[in-house]
């Protein structure tokens, strides 16, 4: 069974409940969070969605943006920021001619996303566009930008949250002498992961915390 999506926060967790796209193909459940940071609430929902291996895999994303798009339509409200791995790029449906689960300038039904922060309904920024980086995870010496931090209107309001920066942590001991990523090994029990880890910095109250 796929291994299933989790948080560590250093703030209370005042609430916790899963989104289910259904269990067809081994679909992972969506895990919704509630953390305080001194008496604001910010919302936190995880995904990790299908892989690409398989005919219908872009069905089965479709599956989960659906199910997270209905709850995103419960929390107009509140300040959410949406990450995980989506086994999607952030551009990917102005590559190809099918739909996509995740959708920029407003093609298709997917999660409508955009690299400005001038964002309209039901409209998610993504940072990669203006960042500098080309990537998380390579494949086939291609770097793919499938993991990501998605976040609504409500966080570039100046009202509780703000958004502040993105980045890739690219250290040198995060790759091999190859420059190859340095994912885990079982045989030599050494390694970290095959994606690079992504760091979101937002301000409150002139407080900066950091979400990874």
């Amino acid at each position: 069974s796929p291994i299933e999506v989790g948080f560590l926060s250093k703030y209370p967790i005042t609430n916790v409940s899963e989104i289910s796209p259904g269990k067809d193909y081994g679909l992972r459940n969506i895990l919704e969070i509630t953390i305080d940071v001194d008496g604001n609430s910010l919302k936190l929902i995880n995904n990790h969605w299908k892989s690409k291996l398989g005919s219908f895999s872009e069905n089965l994303r479709i599956k989960s943006s659906l199910v997270l798009q209905n709850r995103l339509n419960e929390l107009k409200n509140d300040e959410v920021i949406i990450l995980g791995d989506f086994n999607e790029n952030y551009n990917e449906s102005t590559k190809v001619s099918y739909t996509t689960a995740i959708t920029l300038k407003n093609k298709g039904d997917g999660l409508r996303i955009s690299g400005s922060k001038d964002l309209g309904e039901n409209e998610y920024y993504t940072p990669w566009p203006y960042s500098g980086f080309e990537g998380s995870y390579l494949y086939k010496d291609n770097w793919e930008t499938i993991d990501n931090f998605f976040l609504n209107r409500n966080l570039f309001d100046d009202s509780k949250f703000s958004y502040s920066s993105f980045r890739v942590d690219n250290r040198d001991l995060l790759f091999d002498s190859g420059s190859n990523i340095c994912k885990w090994r079982n045989d030599l029990e050494f390694g970290y992961s095959d994606h690079l880890p992504i760091i979101l910095e937002i301000v409150i109250n002139k407080i900066e915390t950091t979400l990874e």
